[in-house]
């Protein structure tokens, strides 16, 4: 079967189907645009068919809030995934142990702390990074990420720090040290997905589980799981020459 970059181009909306745990998350174009497409911009059929096999390929559920697609004005979109997203799907794996995580600070003695935790004094210390430690089973280390306040910290178009970051910045850093330390620990399951924190998003996302919409069966043609597996890899391929969105 081949399908277009679309997917609804045909007499009738086609809605790929696949299993994300104990539910059924059908997706199509006209549903993307229509419930989960966040910010005011248009998103383009590139965009939305990339999201929709992300989806899918990663076994992730935008219902549920998993994932998100971002579109502002003309700007390309970006998808992004939340940070419980990347949690489940390390604790689906048997050899994760937990992880431990916190800020880096410049402390009164100007010396650098790592602290767990994201309690900071403002007026007497320093925050410059974040950090995390995952822990393996049968691994004799932790897998561990270090990072830079200045490489993450989200601003605007004009350079000022961004309204998610200006208050909660010991928040997000930390955030960011957890999603790049769980990519490194469980790469199978975490290639190619981004978190928020990550991808300079600038409003808070809407994290309330929506219900599924209904389209009549006599409006939809559903793609099944095994249908999808002839054709995906090589959507993905070519989604991923774009590179805007990760």
């Amino acid at each position: 079967m081949q399908v277009n970059n679309s997917l609804s181009r045909q007499g009738k909306e086609q809605i790929i189907s696949y299993k994300v745990g104990n539910d059924e998350v059908k997706l199509s174009p006209n549903i993307v645009r229509q419930y989960l497409v966040n910010g005011n911009g248009s998103v383009t059929d590139q965009e939305v068919t990339y999201f929709i096999h992300l989806c899918r390929g990663m076994g992730l559920n935008p219902f549920l809030k998993e994932a998100y697609l971002i579109k502002y004005g003309s700007s390309p979109a970006t998808a992004v995934v939340s940070k419980e997203a990347f949690l489940k799907r390390a604790e689906r794996s048997e050899t994760f142990d937990g992880f431990d995580a916190g800020i880096i600070i410049l402390n009164q003695n100007g010396e650098l702390e790592y602290r767990k935790g994201s309690f900071y004094m403002k007026n007497r210390e320093e925050l410059v990074g974040g950090w995390c430690e995952v822990f393996k089973k049968n691994c004799s280390h932790p897998y561990r990420s270090d990072v830079s306040l200045d490489e993450y910290i989200g601003r605007k178009s004009d350079g000022s720090v961004n309204s998610m970051w200006s208050g909660k910045s010991a928040t997000m850093i930390r955030k960011v040290a957890i999603s790049q330390a769980l990519r490194e620990a469980f790469p199978n399951d975490l290639n190619q997905l981004y978190t928020e924190e990550e991808m300079n998003v600038n409003v808070p996302l809407d994290t309330t589980p929506i219900e599924q919409p209904v389209v009549p069966q006599e409006q939809q043609a559903i793609i099944t799981e095994q249908k999808v597996e002839n054709y995906q890899q090589a959507e993905i391929r070519q989604q991923q020459e774009i590179p805007s969105f990760v």
